[in-house]
Formats: C-alpha cells, structure tokens, sequence
C-alpha cells in the first residue's frame, strides 16, 4: 500500500511539477495562427496553435490569446491542456473567435505549465515558449467568404474547415467555404465540439464536405489534403476527393481511397494529391470521409487543401527505378555548382547531396534540413523548376540523400521516426516531388536503427508508389550488411551502393572484385551499385581504374543494377571522364 501510494504521489508531482522554475521540463509554440487572412466583421476565424514538448515526459498548457493592434488586453482567450507527450511530442490546440470590430488582429501563443501559477516555459531558439502570429484583418464590409483564393495565388493554403464554431456546423451544416457538411444519416454521432469534429459509427456510413456550390474548386496548384485527427484507438479512416461538373452541385466521380492510420493524440497527416489519381483536379466537388471503424471515436480538427510553394504544379509522383544506374552525388555546397539541368545528360540519377539532422547529430526531433546550393550560376534560383525539368523532361531520377560524415541519424522512437517522414513529405512538396531517399545516416559509431528504418522506408514508398530507397554502405562493415540484407528481405529497399574509396586499399580495383562478392551474394546482383569516387586524391581511383574495376566486376555478374561517382562537381571539373567513359560500359 505504501509502495502503490508513493507512486501515485510521484505521479501527480509529475503531473503539477513543471513550474517555471523547474529545469525538468520545457516546451514552446511550433506554430500559431488563424485559418483567414481576412474576414468580414461579423464572422468566425478559426485560431490556432501547436504546441512542442522539448524536454522530458509531461502535460501541458496551450494558452491562446487574440490579440487586436490598439487594444490594451487580449479580446479573446483560450486555453487548451495537452495529453501526456513524450519529448518531440506535438499538441495542436484550436478554437474560434467572431470578430465584432474592424482591425488588425494577431493571435498569440504560450506554452505553461498546469500547476496553476500561470508560469511560461522558456522553448527554445526555434520553438520559442511564446509566439505570436502574422496579421489578419477584419472589415467592416459583410461579404461572402470566398470559394478559393485567386486563381494562380501562390503559398494560399485552403481551409476547409476547423469546427471551431459548433453553432455554424450542428446547425447550419456548412463549411467555411460555404459549403454544405453532413453525414450520410446513418452514424451515431455527428457534431462538432470544443474545436473538434467528432464521429462514430456503427461500421457504416460516411461524412462529406462540400467544397463549393456554384462552381468546382480549382486545386490544380495544390499539392496535399490535410488532415489533423485522432481516434480512440488505434485505427483507419478513408478519405476520398470527388469531382463535378458544370455548375459542380453534385459530384459526378469519385477517386478511390486513400488509407490513413490514426493514433490515440492529434496527429496531422498529410496526403499528396496525386495519390487520389484523378484525372484533373480542376474540378473538386467534395471530400469523403468514410472506413469508419465500429465503436471508435473519432475527432477531426481541421481539414485544408495544402497549397504548392510559388504557385507551382502539384509535385510529381516518383516513375521508379531505372534498369540500370549511372548515379552521381551533387553536394549543395560550392559557390557556383553546375545546375541541375546541365549535369551531363550520362547520369541517369542525381543524389542531392545532403539534407541533415535537425538540432545536429544524431538529431534532436527527426525532422532533416536542406541548405539551398551556391547561386553562382543560378543553381538555387532555378533550383525547384530544374529539378522538375530534370525529372519531368529529361528522364532523371532526383534522390534525396540524408547524412553522410558527421551528420548520423539515431530512431530510437515511432515519435522521432515520425518526425523524420513529416519533414521529407514537406521537402517533398517544397522541391515538387522527387524519386527517392538515400541512407547515409549510420557512419562511424552511428549504428542503424534497423526496425524504425525499415518502418519510414515503407512509410515513404506506401505514401508515394515507385519511391526508390537505396544505401552506401561501408563495404567491409559487417553491420552494414546485416542492415542493408534485412532492409532487402523487407522490401524496404531498392540497392545497396558500397563505397570504393576514402579509405585504405579501398580504390584498389582488385580490392572491389573481391568484396562485390559478399553483397552479391547477401542481396543479388540486381540490388547492388558499385560506388565509385574518380578524382586526382589518395584513396580515389583514375578513370582507367574505374573502368578496370568495372570491367571486372561486369564479367563475373552481368546483372549488377550500375555504378555511381562521388562526386558531380569533380567529374564536371575534369571534362565529365565518369559519364563519358562509364556509361556506355554500364549502360550499352
């Protein structure tokens, strides 16, 4: 009885004990803002924040405030508590606010503790404690809210709803586009409540959202369907996009569904566009939610269409692997690197080299960070469109390589891993798609988190079908192979790539006959790549030792998938010899 008891009291001083002043916890605002830049006096925006957990297991205070430019206190408060997050954990907090005065307003945002003391975590550089939003306006003009943005605004996110207003949903039944939002008449609970949709059903039925009546929503510059959501337990929901027609008052075509997974806390997921395969998206009429699981309770708060950086086409889906591989590696970092477009037409994959781990190794949330490259000869202002064109036009492969020396990733946690996939999705829309991920991220004493690896490498290829996993692994590591040969069996990789060069006796063509072996024989010729690294340096070959390696290797397995050079920038300074020279060895 005693022992039961101390541990309840240690848990309720977990519980009460984040004062400020307590060095245990800390948390901050990872972003905070309104649904609407603009509004007429009268109506409802919807507010918002998203809270972080920085350090240690704990629960939380969101304390959101609307703020107008003039007034001396807060014209609107909220205040949310978060359930139990671990450290990286998020808690999105949302409401509404009716605007009665014309202004300028801001919404701010405070991450406390619940003791009651009202005291305000510190956060960090980047997640502040504190964080006020940008600007939205009121009017004092009643004028309907708009369908959509202006056709061709860039970076307009639209938002569909955020069931802030319960009387605007479980009465009137609409949208914050004015459309019409029910159920089928068949689940058992349908109604929104402190902030959130919430849903049941017995094993049937659906819910919808209109998302305009006198004509169909134009989403052609859109790239994902967002969606922020939980359910009682573990468990699957469907969406699903319908088109129109004409005056679009009913939808004419249905795109397939489209699985999400839902846990117990809000998560916010989002779903590319091209994977609901419709043939146009210039003509959306609705969005479905249904595969309701019988018994759960399902809240969902807030669903938006997640608009394209610049205006720019929805990303391209991946096309998979190539039949055979000529790759190279593009560092971002010289001053004036060769554009992505004019690398020598030969290389029939282009790494972009490298997107590293927040916070430094091994990674403080999971989440990766990409540098834009050296502008001298417009590589970053052409960088985005390149990559499409390099993809789209010439027949390219574009992977992103995430690592490499001194920038090792650990998983040890779904948490941390799911931080990772939300970040390349969002490189992902940023860059307007690409075909793959590489892992560099296990190097020196960094050891592969195998399961959680396997996990986010089939997370990415269910997300985006044809997406290409590969690895260039450390020829002689036992552990290497053990990952790369388990990754294979899991159908969570593509080909292994190990490295012939920086380091002894590696560069040695010799050398490269015999250990291509042991990887042939783990993973089949089909899924190895030999990696080369052509420059004038010790441990680097010369092109004729590239090709005598080659050669070497070709003839004991015809079926080896390619080869690849370390790096772009050095085969251009020396009169591109790697594409020249291995190509047409590799690629007859």
């Amino acid at each position: 009885m005693g022992k039961l008891m101390r541990g309840a009291l240690a848990a309720t001083a977990l519980m009460l004990g984040q004062a400020a002043g307590a060095q245990t916890y800390n948390a901050g605002i990872a972003e905070v803002g309104a649904d609407r830049a603009t509004l007429p006096q009268g109506q409802s925006v919807g507010v918002f924040a998203t809270l972080r957990n920085l350090q240690a297991i704990g629960i939380f205070t969101v304390h959101l405030e609307v703020l107008r430019d003039g007034a001396a206190s807060p014209v609107h408060t909220l205040q949310c508590r978060t359930p139990e997050l671990a450290t990286g954990g998020q808690y999105r907090c949302a409401g509404s606010f009716s605007a009665g005065t014309p202004g300028t307003y801001r919404v701010r945002a405070r991450a406390g503790t619940i003791d009651g003391s009202g005291a305000i975590f510190p956060g960090s550089s980047g997640t502040p404690g504190t964080r006020v939003s940008a600007a939205f306006t009121v009017s004092g003009n009643v004028t309907p809210p708009p369908v959509s943005p202006p056709a061709g605004a860039p970076g307009a996110d639209i938002v569909i709803d955020s069931f802030g207003s319960p009387e605007r949903y479980n009465q009137r039944h609409q949208n914050l586009l004015g459309g019409y939002t029910d159920d089928d008449g068949s689940l058992q609970h349908d109604m929104a409540v402190g902030g959130a949709l919430q849903l049941r059903s017995a094993g049937s039925g659906y819910w919808y959202s209109v998302l305009a009546k006198s004509t169909c929503l134009d989403a052609s510059k859109m790239a994902a369907l967002k969606i922020v959501a939980k359910a009682s337990q573990a468990a699957s929901l469907q969406l699903s996009l319908g088109t129109g027609a004409g005056g679009c008052e009913r939808s004419t075509a249905s795109s397939a569904p489209v699985t999400v997974q839902l846990g117990t806390g809000y998560q916010e997921i989002s779903v590319p566009l091209n994977r609901f395969q419709l043939a146009s998206l210039a003509q959306l009429q609705s969005v479905v939610l249904s595969g309701l699981q019988a018994g759960v309770d399902y809240g969902i708060q807030s669903l938006s269409l997640v608009a394209t950086s610049d205006g720019l086409p929805p990303p391209q889906p991946p096309v998979g692997l190539p039949a055979k591989v000529v790759a190279g590696y593009w560092p971002y970092w010289p001053v004036a690197p060769v554009r992505i477009r004019d690398v020598h037409p030969n290389y029939n994959v282009i790494y972009l080299f490298h997107a590293r781990p927040e916070g430094g190794a091994p990674g403080t949330t999971g989440a990766v960070v990409w540098t834009p490259p050296g502008d001298g000869r417009g590589a970053a202002t052409n960088f985005v469109a390149d990559i499409q064109h390099a993809r789209t036009v010439q027949g390219r492969k574009i992977i992103l390589s995430v690592g490499g020396a001194g920038h090792g990733m650990s998983f040890p946690t779904r948490t941390k891993s799911q931080a990772f996939v939300d970040s390349v999705v969002a490189l992902y829309n940023r860059l307007g798609g690409f075909d793959g991920l590489d892992w560099n991220t296990f190097e020196a004493d960094q050891a592969p988190d195998t399961e959680e690896m396997i996990w986010i490498s089939l997370e990415l290829k269910r997300r985006y079908p044809g997406f290409i996993i590969t690895s260039p692994p450390a020829p002689w590591s036992t552990r290497d192979q053990v990952f790369c040969q388990a990754m294979v069996r899991a159908g969570a990789m593509d080909y292994a790539a190990p490295q012939y060069y920086d380091g002894p006796g590696l560069a040695d063509p010799a050398y490269v006959a015999e250990n291509i072996r042991t990887w042939v024989q783990l993973l089949g010729a089909e899924r190895v790549v030999v990696g080369f690294g052509v420059a004038a340096a010790t441990n680097y070959m010369t092109i004729d030792q590239a090709v005598d390696a080659w050669q070497r290797v070709k003839a004991q397995y015809p079926q080896l998938r390619g080869g690849f050079d370390w790096q772009i920038h050095t085969d251009e300074s020396q009169g591109w010899p790697f594409a020249t020279r291995m190509k047409p060895l590799i690629q007859p």
